[in-house]
């Protein structure tokens, strides 16, 4: 009798354990964590971003546009546009158009009206380089305007990529030859005309109102400096290629640039000078935008070398235009953005100057053409 209720109480236990393991099991199976979801990788690049090429690449890059999306794709300053293919069959996107497309170092991107219809990427822009970079741009449809790519910084070294089409066998340098050869005639037929060295006189300042100090300065100014003797014409493709050189280092060096004119409106003024050969020098200029929250326009044909020349209380009495023979910058439309600095090369004949004379860099800008930034050009290299 006692046998037999000591198994089944046996029996009732060893039921009761498998009853709890089972239901742990099941337990732990209900607390085991879901697996998370594999996060999607977008096919664009939205935001502001940077692309960097490598010589040998020639890539495709993928932008995101909204219906109201603006995108503005910037190049490097080393490096010039040759050619530019928008898409044909359909209004799918715009490339703004530029009357300096040549010589600008930015796209700017709008979405065209059939641009929303696309399930997938809409357009593609391929662009040409001078080096020989070819880039393609595919542009996506989003339908927010916080998904869309409103600038893109494309970066690399100019080198390197003709060095890497070279050994691939393929053109560089496109189009150089022929704006080169226009250039060179366009020159030697201004140099031909008339002497680049004789400055250009330009109205002189308001006279002195009656009574004041200045009122029995003598109407008598001084004569121009007598001209310089001629000068060979300079080789276009050799000044080009020295004037690029010499941008290229100042816009490395900024702290070379130590002595800065004080701002108007806005602008202020640094300069350098390096000799070019015996008879042209050329005027490194950088002008530095201090606004922060908006871009400068600066005056066409600026900066400008002056001659001014003064009296014996340094008083200006009169300004004479130096002749630009050409000019680099690292601007290509004249416009400075907030709180950045542009750069500028120009070659030119140095004029003779008098004791009373001294040659200055001036920089005006549209909204007050009256009031430029203006700093002195030493003779002296620095």
């Amino acid at each position: 009798m006692f046998k037999r209720i000591f198994g089944v109480t046996a029996l009732i236990a060893l039921v009761l354990t498998i009853d709890a393991g089972v239901l742990g099991q099941t337990h732990n199976k209900q607390k085991k964590p879901a697996p998370s979801p594999t996060p999607q990788t977008l096919p664009y690049l939205s935001g502001e971003v940077k692309v960097t090429i490598k010589g040998e690449q020639n890539p495709v890059i993928r932008l995101a546009m909204a219906a109201s999306g603006v995108t503005v794709v910037e190049f490097p300053a080393a490096d010039k546009f040759f050619a530019v293919h928008p898409p044909r069959n359909g209004d799918w996107v715009e490339v703004e158009k530029s009357p300096s497309l040549k010589s600008d170092t930015h796209l700017v991107l709008r979405a065209g009206k059939d641009l929303m219809n696309a399930p997938g990427p809409a357009a593609s822009i391929s662009v040409q380089m001078r080096s020989g970079l070819v880039v393609t741009l595919w542009v996506y449809p989003v339908k927010f305007i916080s998904q869309q790519t409103h600038r893109c910084v494309i970066s690399y070294n100019r080198d390197d990529i003709v060095d890497a089409r070279r050994r691939a066998g393929l053109a560089v340098n496109l189009g150089e030859d022929e704006e080169r050869e226009g250039a060179k005639t366009a020159l030697g037929d201004t140099v031909a005309a008339k002497p680049p060295a004789v400055p250009e006189p330009l109205p002189p300042p308001p006279a002195p109102a009656p009574g004041s100090p200045d009122g029995a300065r003598s109407e008598q100014r001084p004569a121009p400096p007598p001209a310089p003797a001629p000068i060979k014409e300079p080789q276009s493709e050799k000044t080009t290629k020295a004037l690029r050189g010499l941008l290229k280092d100042a816009a490395g060096d900024p702290k070379g640039f130590k002595h800065w004119s004080e701002v108007a409106n806005g602008l202020r003024v640094a300069t350098r000078m390096r000799d070019l050969d015996a008879n042209v020098r050329v005027a490194l200029v950088a002008v530095k935008n201090h606004q922060t929250d908006e871009a400068i326009r600066l005056l066409d044909g600026h900066p400008d070398l002056i001659v001014q020349t003064l009296d014996g209380k340094n008083k200006i009495i009169q300004l004479e235009r130096v002749k630009q023979l050409q000019a680099e910058s690292t601007t290509t439309n004249n416009i400075i953005p907030a709180n950045a600095t542009v750069y500028f090369a120009i070659a030119f004949a140095p004029p003779v100057l008098g004791k009373q004379q001294r040659l200055t860099v001036t920089v005006g800008q549209k909204n007050a053409a009256d009031d430029p930034a203006i700093a002195g050009l030493s003779t002296k290299k620095k």
